[in-house]
């Protein structure tokens, strides 16, 4: 599982799934994390392994952002309001939006970002599709994507997407 917490909230999270190990992520390189042990600053992300089976079971990231506010860890002056960042779905899971998810796949374009900026664009609204645009020729002037959103075909230019 995979799943978000706020920066301050990571130990909580870890005691409460306290029958798994800890391993921060960094650069590559996992290292163990003692139960005792604080979360380092500089970590943004752990895994949690049941031993007992040998399995991965948790992916938890931290990021910067308030209750009230989502900050874009790559650079905190991309910020917006949590209820904007943050959505629910019919069953109350709450999950990013896709231009916020977007923006972090954007860095990387593996393949499996690339299908999920194709699956995503046709989702977006207008004001969403100019909104990752402002983001991406912030961030990665020149991005193939930037003009691909230009050209349009999200939900405000006649698509058949889904909401």
């Amino acid at each position: 599982m995979e799943f978000v917490v706020l920066r301050d909230d990571a130990d909580h999270f870890r005691a409460i799934l306290n029958d798994l190990e800890f391993f921060t992520v960094r650069d590559g390189i996992l290292e163990h994390l003692p139960p005792s042990a604080h979360l380092p600053g500089d970590v943004w992300q752990v895994w949690g392994a049941d031993m007992q089976r040998g399995r991965w079971r948790v992916d938890m990231m931290r990021e910067p952002g308030t209750p009230d506010r989502w900050i874009y860890k790559r650079d905190p002056t991309i910020q917006m309001a949590r209820s904007a960042a943050v959505r629910v779905s019919e069953t109350g899971i709450p999950y990013l939006a896709p231009i916020n998810v977007m923006l972090f796949k954007a860095k990387y374009r593996r393949d499996k970002d690339e299908r999920d900026f194709e699956i995503a664009r046709q989702k977006i609204s207008l004001a969403e599709r100019k909104q990752l645009i402002a983001w991406l020729d912030e961030l990665h002037p020149g991005h193939d994507w930037i003009e691909t959103l230009r050209i349009g075909g999200g939900r405000d230019a006649g698509s058949t997407g889904m909401r």
